[in-house]
């Protein structure tokens, strides 16, 4: 008896912090699939950190077949709130440095409204997230340089830095 007590009383705290994790993301079963979430949680706590809360409320993204050179597309949906596509094969091939700088540049777009910024350093590290290529590269710059990559995104003046600080 002790024993299925444990069980249910584990199986009731599981619940609990789905349930909770579901309230702050209401319909998140619809409008940000699973593979999604922990990113836009990271994305979330970032910008709590810099003192910025982005409202994603209305936010909308999808992991879908896209044309090829294409890893992510922001664009309004018929309400005009934020969507995002991610490129299903891009996606599914990725590493997670790929996959939580693609979904910061995205909502970087959609959410906080930054265009692409085409500069890079003396060395040719791009210096936003908001560089419009990803390059191979780029993924041992977010490693690298993600407190600056995140800093630099919800604190963006100037616009388009043209050096690291």
């Amino acid at each position: 008896m002790k024993k299925f007590g444990l069980a249910l009383l584990a199986l009731v705290y599981s619940g609990c912090t789905t349930v909770n994790y579901i309230k702050q993301y209401p319909d998140a079963d619809l409008s940000i699939p699973r593979t999604l979430l922990p990113y836009v949680k990271s994305f979330e706590l970032e910008a709590r950190k810099q003192g910025a809360y982005p409202d994603l409320t209305e936010l909308t993204m999808r992991v879908v077949k896209m044309e090829e050179g294409t890893l992510g597309e922001c664009s309004p949906d018929e309400l005009g709130h934020p969507h995002i596509d991610i490129n299903a094969e891009a996606w599914n091939a990725s590493t997670v440095a790929f996959r939580e700088s693609l979904v910061f540049h995205e909502l970087g777009h959609c959410v906080l409204g930054r265009p692409h910024c085409k500069l890079t350093n003396k060395q040719g590290v791009a210096t936003s997230v908001m560089y419009p290529i990803m390059r191979d590269r780029d993924m041992v710059d977010w490693t690298t340089y993600r407190k600056h990559y995140v800093r630099e995104l919800f604190h963006p003046f100037p616009a388009c830095p043209k050096e690291f600080p």
